[in-house]
């Protein structure tokens, strides 16, 4: 039986770590492997989507590379015949490993575009030089859309044949599990908004915020509801300036949300109001419910998700009028019919 280890930090609820438990959940299925999940920190928020068949490993380290000996003897006795991992600076740890540790394939996940990390000095250029050494000495590295292909391709040097374009799986079986019972959570006569994810910077709160506020003021019954955990001090500001545009009784903040599929279900309208996003799995999720959204052009794949006029509407980033304009017209488009793509089977390949 073959042994398949998945590295991350921890399980603290980014779209990254919701794309580990699917294939987790979808490798359940598949007998032929023994998988582990490794983590260089704790399980976090997500652990109860983890199956109960996954061996979990964690080494419970606060910054990744405190966790380089522990995760070294680790591999050492699990002996994986490839290991997994979506995020570069464990990539290149992994690479690090291969000189000590058993021999083993690896395949990392890219989590955005290169271009927009670098517009929104997301690391310092010395990690992007540290990883044009190392990254490219991986078997596979994994690219959600062709323009992240192209781009990991010019910026660290891979070889075409070493990057392969996986879009993210949508575990459907998982999602309609959630609806089973599931009941409306709004309030009779409103119309529903949903956003979700960490409240930062990137994920574009405080446009959407502002493009709901021109709404809300002359309609009362028009909610916005934001599921995600608050990082530093962020929702507080939204919520003060909320205040400030009279609309703070229609903004609603429920932090993390362990099955938020019946707020997508259920809601008016699905907003993606992001300014750099790898690929937003929550509209994978919104295109297999129905539901109408509308996007930002955070990343290129967007345009090939979403439709203007049919399951919704794009617009530029940071675009205020244009999102609040958006919003008003997707609120009247009807639910559309079920879409999803399913990637594991090009997944499995990779594992060998």
């Amino acid at each position: 039986m073959k042994k398949i280890v998945f590295l991350e930090q921890n399980l603290n609820g980014g779209g990254a770590e919701r794309v580990t438990c699917s294939l987790l959940r979808a490798l359940e299925r598949h007998k032929q492997y023994e998988v582990h999940l490794v983590l260089t920190g704790n399980l976090g928020t997500l652990s109860h989507l983890v199956p109960s068949s996954v061996i979990v490993h964690e080494l419970g380290f606060r910054h990744s590379r405190s966790s380089f000996l522990k995760l070294a003897r680790a591999l050492r006795f699990i002996r994986p015949s490839a290991v997994y991992s979506s995020f570069p600076r464990l990539v290149v740890m992994l690479v690090l490993l291969r000189w000590v540790t058993p021999n083993f394939k690896i395949i990392g996940r890219y989590p955005s575009m290169p271009s927009l990390e670098m517009k929104e000095c997301c690391y310092r250029r010395w990690h992007f030089i540290f990883y044009k050494i190392f990254l490219k000495k991986i078997e596979v590295m994994i690219a959600q859309t062709k323009e992240m292909k192209d781009e990991l391709i010019n910026y660290y040097g891979f070889l075409e044949q070493q990057v392969v374009i996986v879009i993210n799986p949508v575990d459907v079986s998982y999602i309609d599990d959630c609806l089973v019972n599931a009941e409306n959570p709004y309030e009779r006569g409103t119309i529903n908004i949903v956003a979700s994810g960490r409240i930062k910077h990137e994920k574009g709160f405080d446009i959407l915020l502002e493009a709901f506020a021109k709404i809300a003021c002359k309609n009362n019954s028009v909610h916005l509801h934001i599921l995600g955990r608050n990082c530093g001090n962020n929702q507080q500001l939204l919520e003060s300036r909320a205040k400030l545009k009279g609309v703070n009784e229609q903004l609603h903040f429920y932090g993390f949300i362990k099955n938020p599929y019946p707020y997508y279900k259920y809601c008016d309208l699905f907003v993606l109001s992001s300014r750099r996003e790898g690929l937003p799995n929550v509209v994978l999720e919104c295109n297999y419910l129905g539901t109408p959204v509308v996007a930002t052009r955070c990343v290129p794949i967007v345009e090939r998700l979403v439709y203007d006029g049919k399951n919704g509407f794009v617009v530029n980033v940071e675009e205020i009028e244009a999102l609040s304009v958006a919003i008003q017209k997707a609120i009247r488009l009807p639910r559309s019919s079920p879409k999803v793509t399913n990637s594991l089977t090009k997944f499995l390949k990779l594992l060998g």
